[in-house]
C-alpha cells in the first residue's frame, strides 16, 4: 500500500508577496490592502469547535497547480497553503460537470443515487423558449430525503453561509438547505466575491462558522485580468492574439462567445484545429485564470492571519471537477470520464496547522463531506456512500481500497444510458452502457487514460463485471429514495446558464 510522504516545498515562486511578507505590512496597510477596516477582524469564537471554509474553484484540474507539480506559477499561495496541509494527490470528483459534482459532495451520494443531476437545456425545446414558457423547463433537484453538508454544520450551532455564482447550484433546487445566509451572484469574478466573502467574516457571529465558497474561474470564457497572464507568460494577452492567424482568432473568437447570449452555436470540434501557438495562448488564458483564483485565495488566508482565525480554521481547497485541452479530442468539459476532466485538488489545512504530507490513494471529492464532520464532531447519515479520510484528531484513515465511482449523465434522462467509471484494484474501467466498448486504463502505468487494455488483457472480463455489479448496487440504493424530483427553471436562470455556455 503507498505511504504517506512529507509535503516537499513549494518549487514555484510567484510575484506576489508570500504571507509572511504580507503580515509584516502595518495593520492599517494590510486592511487597506484587503479593503476592510482590521479593527474589523475579531476572533469571537470561543468554542473549541473549529471553524471550516472550503473555498471551489470551478472547472480547475489538479495538474495544473505547482503542488500536484505543474511547472508554471500558477498558484503560489495554494502551493504554500500546501505546505502545511494534507494533499490528496488522487482525489476524483463523481461527474465531469458543475451540478452532479456538487449535489453528490453535499450529499455523500453518487449521482446514480441522489439524481440531482438533469438540467433541461435540450437544444430542440430551448430553440422554441420564451419568457412566458420558462417554467415549463425542468430541473432535477436536491431531494429533502437527503441529508446535506451544511446541515450537519447546522446540527451543532455552526453559523453557515454560501457565497454562490453557478446557477445549476441555486436556493430554487435544493441547494441552500442547511445554510443561514446565502449570496448568489451569476459568475461573479473573485475579486468582488472574496470582497464580500471578507465583508461577511467581519460580521460572523461568536458561534463556530461553516462557510462554502463556489468561486467561478477558470471556468470558460477564460478572460484573465492581462496582468494575471504577464506574470506567466511575460507577454501581454493581446500582444500574443496580435501574432496569431485570422483563422486561430476566429476559433478562439467562437470559443468565448459560445458564452454571451445571442450569438451562434459554437462547434467545439473546431478548437482541434487551432495551431499549436493557439492552443498555447488557450491554456495559458487558463493558467491566468488560476493564478487569479490563487491571489484573491491569498487574501482570504491573509484575512485569517491577520484576524486571529486562522489557528481554529480548517481550510479545504477543492475543485468540482477538471477541464479538458484536446487530451482525448476534447476541450472545456461535461465530456468524459477522463483523467483531465475528474482529477481535482484536495487541499485540507487543519486548525493550527503543523508539517504537511501528501496521500498518495486514490480518494473521492465526495468524502470531502463525511471528513469535515468528523473533524468538528457532526454526525453523517447512516448508509451515506461517502466515508471520512480522516480521524477525528485529523489522522489519514489507512486506504481501504473502496472504489472511486463517478457518472456522467451525457444530459440524459435514462439513467441505464449514463457512463460510469470506476477506480480499483489498480485498474480504472469505464463503462459506456450501450454506446460501445469498455475501456480498461492501468491506473499505475497510464493515469492519463491513453492506452485502452479491454480485450488485451485476460482479466478484462472480469474488471468490466465488477464495475457493472457496481453500478447494479447504486441502482438498488437509488430505488430507496424514490425518483427523482423537479422544479421549473425561471427565466433569469435560463439566461444565466446562456451565459456560461451550457445551452
Amino acid at each position: 500500500m503507498p505511504k504517506l510522504t512529507a509535503l516537499s516545498k513549494n518549487r514555484h515562486t510567484g510575484p506576489s508577496c508570500t504571507r509572511r511578507e504580507m503580515l509584516a505590512v502595518s495593520g492599517m496597510s494590510l486592511a487597506a490592502a484587503l479593503g476592510v477596516g482590521a479593527s474589523d477582524f475579531v476572533n469571537s469564537n470561543k468554542s473549541k469547535t473549529p471553524n471550516v471554509i472550503v473555498f471551489l474553484a470551478d472547472s480547475l484540474r489538479a495538474d495544473h497547480l505547482g503542488c500536484y507539480g505543474y511547472s508554471k506559477a500558477t498558484s503560489p499561495r495554494i502551493d504554500e497553503m500546501a505546505e502545511s496541509s494534507l494533499l490528496f494527490e488522487h482525489c476524483y470528483s463523481q461527474c465531469c460537470w458543475t451540478k452532479p459534482s456538487i449535489s453528490s459532495l453535499f450529499s455523500g451520494y453518487v449521482p446514480r443515487v441522489h439524481q440531482a443531476v438533469l438540467s433541461n437545456w435540450d437544444a430542440s425545446i430551448l430553440d422554441n423558449w420564451s419568457p412566458d414558457k420558462a417554467e415549463n423547463h425542468k430541473v432535477q433537484v436536491l431531494r429533502d430525503n437527503f441529508d446535506l453538508l451544511a446541515e450537519a454544520f447546522q446540527g451543532i450551532g455552526s453559523q453557515t453561509a454560501l457565497f454562490q455564482t453557478n446557477p445549476h447550484c441555486q436556493e430554487q433546487f435544493g441547494f441552500t438547505r442547511g445554510f443561514d445566509f446565502y449570496r448568489y451572484v451569476l459568475a461573479q469574478d473573485p475579486r468582488g466575491q472574496v470582497n464580500e466573502v471578507l465583508h461577511w467574516l467581519r460580521r460572523q457571529p461568536e458561534n463556530p462558522f461553516f462557510l462554502f465558497v463556489h468561486e467561478m474561474d477558470p471556468h470558460g470564457p477564460y478572460i484573465p485580468e492581462p496582468s494575471f497572464y504577464k506574470e506567466l507568460t511575460g507577454r501581454f494577452p493581446d500582444d500574443v492574439q496580435a501574432k496569431l492567424s485570422e483563422e486561430d482568432l476566429d476559433i478562439l473568437n467562437g470559443l468565448k462567445t459560445r458564452y454571451w447570449p445571442d450569438t451562434p452555436r459554437f462547434d467545439m470540434r473546431r478548437l482541434r484545429e487551432l495551431s499549436a501557438q493557439a492552443h498555447e495562448h488557450l491554456v495559458n488564458l487558463y493558467d491566468a485564470e488560476i493564478r487569479g483564483v490563487d491571489y484573491h485565495f491569498g487574501r482570504l488566508l491573509d484575512c485569517l492571519a491577520s484576524s486571529g482565525l486562522e489557528d481554529n480554521t480548517i481550510v479545504a481547497f477543492i475543485s468540482d471537477h477538471g477541464e479538458a485541452f484536446g487530451e482525448h479530442g476534447l476541450f472545456t468539459h461535461n465530456n468524459s470520464l477522463f483523467e483531465e476532466e475528474l482529477h481535482v485538488p484536495l487541499i485540507i489545512r487543519m486548525a493550527n496547522a503543523g508539517a504537511g504530507a501528501r496521500v498518495p490513494w486514490d480518494v473521492s471529492l465526495f468524502d470531502l463531506f463525511p471528513t469535515l464532520a468528523t473533524l468538528v464532531g457532526a454526525g453523517s447519515a447512516e448508509g451515506m456512500q461517502a466515508k471520512s479520510l480522516l480521524t477525528a484528531d485529523g489522522k489519514v484513515l489507512p486506504d481501504d481500497q473502496r472504489p472511486v465511482c463517478s457518472y456522467f449523465d451525457r444530459n440524459q434522462p435514462d439513467t441505464s444510458a449514463w457512463l460510469f467509471s470506476v477506480i480499483q484494484d489498480g485498474y480504472k474501467v469505464i463503462d459506456y452502457a450501450e454506446i460501445r466498448d469498455p475501456e480498461i486504463y492501468d491506473r499505475e502505468n497510464d493515469k492519463a487514460d491513453q492506452n485502452n487494455l479491454y480485450g488485451k488483457i485476460g482479466n478484462s472480463e472480469t474488471l468490466v463485471a465488477n464495475a457493472r455489479a457496481l453500478r447494479k448496487e447504486h441502482s438498488v440504493l437509488a430505488e430507496k429514495f424514490g425518483p427523482p424530483e423537479y422544479a421549473g427553471m425561471d427565466t433569469e436562470t435560463l439566461e444565466g446558464l446562456r451565459a456560461l455556455g451550457y445551452i
